[in-house]
């Protein structure tokens, strides 16, 4: 497993000393190629945008730094701001409203004029991080399902299969060509329910998993576990070795403009 390429979707910078030493050392270990990372402030027990592109200009090689954007405070015109400093995506989490609100959609599309894929989180938040404002409400994958609809040029990656909406998830994923989804869990799937016959069920359609992205979203001692919970359902699903490594690098790669591509 860990001989197989990878890019890390959705990997976040912790606070805390030697965070970035050893989220590198962890995911050079794992044989990562690259790693998308965005850090989203004190309140989720991350560092923001500043220490994540300094975190890329000391590992060029490894880090993509995606911008933490606040839909709610910035305008669409930051977006320009942020791929300017040399953000390859934006990350979005609790907004006041609905994802899917007008207020939003001028800074998505913005952002696929840019050829920045977006990062939503999607699906209820832990406890752990209550002390962050959050209407998890405004989360559910059907407002995500909106926005890949009235912004077609914009690449999408949908966070967490959307729980406890995964109904609505995979629905959204199926539907829209500029959706993809990661399985990131603190907690890993086969503990639902949720193991390699439930996903041969809920994805059923031709060519579903060449939508499915590796993501960690997890401290740097748990990223081997992260890939371990790949594995896991790939091997409960039968997955051949093409659609692993699809899964482990081949499909982020369709998320920039080729001439752009990680």
């Amino acid at each position: 497993m860990d001989s197989i390429a990878k890019i890390d979707l959705h990997a976040h910078l912790w606070r805390g000393e030697n965070q970035l030493h050893d989220l590198v050392t962890a995911a050079r270990k794992l044989n990562y190629r690259k790693m998308c990372l965005s850090g989203t402030g004190a309140g989720h027990g991350q560092v923001g945008n500043d220490a994540v592109f300094e975190a890329a200009a000391a590992y060029p090689e490894l880090i993509l730094p995606f911008a933490w954007f606040d839909l709610d405070a910035s305008s669409a015109g930051e977006v320009d701001g942020y791929a300017e400093r040399g953000a390859r995506g934006l990350k979005v989490i609790d907004p006041l409203l609905p994802y899917n609100h007008p207020n939003y959609l001028p800074v998505y599309r913005r952002a696929g004029e840019l050829g920045l894929p977006v990062l939503f989180h999607s699906g209820l938040k832990a406890r752990l991080y209550d002390g962050v404002p959050s209407a998890n409400v405004n989360h559910r994958p059907v407002y995500i399902d909106d926005v890949a609809r009235r912004c077609p040029g914009t690449m999408i990656v949908m966070a967490h299969i959307g729980t406890p909406w995964h109904e609505e998830a995979l629905m959204t994923l199926r539907l829209n060509p500029n959706v993809y989804m990661d399985l990131s869990s603190g907690s890993g799937w086969a503990v639902k329910g949720m193991d390699g016959e439930y996903f041969k069920k809920a994805m059923w359609w031709k060519n579903a998993w060449e939508k499915i992205v590796f993501s960690s979203d997890v401290v740097p001692g748990r990223l081997e576990w992260a890939a371990d919970v790949y594995g896991g359902i790939l091997e409960g699903i039968g997955a051949d070795e093409d659609t692993r490594r699809n899964v482990f690098h081949r499909n982020a790669e369709k998320l920039w403009p080729e001439a752009e591509r990680a």
